[in-house]
């Protein structure tokens, strides 16, 4: 918006003057504060759902300097996204109210593990699980109406079909959370009344944290979780996608389905990896496009001292999806029908894809590895020939 300069009389006191540019200003510095500005953060930080409710601390997977500020591998959280920063802030705040909050998750949890900068034009949403807080009429209501429904549209089936069985169906009900620019959910939703419950108040002690995403303080889970890109989220591959769920977006894709060019672009990404282009991402050329890539050495550091099985199994991570997804690319349907003779694809409705992907993992070599010493000195060896 322009700013129209108002010119004021001769008559106009200098403590007028003085009064309207102090508002000016204050107004000025409000509006610029909203996106301007990281929020401080750091192993101490911690933030009370209400007035004196439940607490959440600084989440346990983050790494510490020793002025007590978080260590990542793209720098500190910086502001992203205006709409994106705006939105975090707004549920952030509903948290802190003890009102309806969200929990970020995969794409947006990322930057709360990886740090840095998520900008992206091209993601207009924002990946979280939405916890609704209702007041006990509201929930009363809501469940009295949802049982209404769920019997007039069971009776009306049964009318026509002739049958007596009665089925529950699991209903998502959308609430309104107020006026922010960016939806949130899409994974998973939560909904408690108040004044909470011993459940709920359980609920956010034992499962829920404090992080920092896109520069602003957030609730995120308790889990060491790196969103959709997996455990390799810490190096920036530009392009790639969904590493973290590989199977379950690439494993059986249809010849028309978008996903193509993501798989695409994904096995284009893992093979610039592999700098001398001999199928084998090693970990020597992992360490080398870490540093070539952005990734901070204060984090590289911190982690061949701390947890240096986490960059070690990134390796091995990136080398089965490297061998799967070219496989799957190659040769369509054929690790599907591979898996179900093995008896690790997931049936049902809720998937669980983890025994299939260890069952890549042995298959190809690449097992995860948990011996701190033995990661430690893998890392040097590869480390002297970078």
């Amino acid at each position: 918006k322009q700013l129209q300069l108002i010119r004021f009389g001769k008559k106009a006191s200098r403590s007028t003057m003085s009064q309207f540019f102090a508002a000016f200003l204050s107004a000025l510095a409000l509006g610029c504060g909203v996106f301007g500005q990281e929020e401080e953060f750091n192993k101490d930080s911690f933030a009370t759902f209400g007035s004196g409710g439940p607490k959440v601390s600084a989440c346990k997977w983050y790494h510490w300097d020793k002025s007590g500020s978080p260590v990542l591998p793209r720098g500190p959280s910086k502001l992203g996204n205006r709409c994106r920063v705006q939105t975090l802030q707004h549920y952030m705040t509903g948290f802190e109210n003890g009102r309806t909050f969200t929990v970020v998750r995969d794409g947006t949890e990322m930057w709360a593990h990886a740090g840095g900068r998520h900008d992206h034009p091209d993601d207009p949403d924002l990946d979280s699980m939405m916890v609704s807080i209702v007041s006990p009429q509201s929930m009363m209501q809501k469940k009295s109406s949802l049982v209404q429904r769920i019997m007039r549209r069971r009776l009306d089936t049964d009318s026509q079909a002739g049958t007596s069985s009665l089925s529950m169906t699991k209903v998502h009900l959308r609430v309104r959370t107020g006026e922010i620019c960016m939806p949130g959910g899409g994974y998973g939703h939560e909904e408690f009344s108040a004044p909470l419950s011993q459940e709920a108040v359980n609920f956010i002690e034992n499962k829920l944290c404090l992080c920092q995403a896109d520069g602003v303080r957030s609730i995120c889970f308790q889990e060491d979780h790196w969103g959709d890109e997996g455990i390799t989220g810490w190096l920036p591959m530009p392009g790639s996608k969904n590493l973290g769920r590989a199977l379950e977006t690439y494993v059986e894709l249809e010849q028309d389905s978008m996903l193509l060019g993501w798989r695409a672009d994904t096995i284009r990404n893992l093979k610039a990896l592999d700098m001398n282009s001999d199928g084998v991402i090693k970990l020597g050329e992992v360490l080398h496009q870490a540093g070539q890539r952005g990734v901070t050495q204060d984090w590289l550091d911190l982690m061949k001292k701390e947890d240096p099985c986490k960059v070690v199994n990134s390796q091995r991570d990136l080398n089965t999806w490297l061998q799967t997804l070219t496989n799957v690319a190659e040769h369509p349907g054929q690790l599907a029908d591979e898996l179900r003779k093995a008896k690790v694809y997931p049936e049902g409705r809720e998937k669980d894809w983890e025994p299939a992907n260890e069952w890549l993992r042995q298959r190809y070599h690449f097992s995860f590895l948990s011996d701190k010493e033995a990661c430690r000195d893998l890392w040097n060896s590869a480390a002297s020939q970078v």
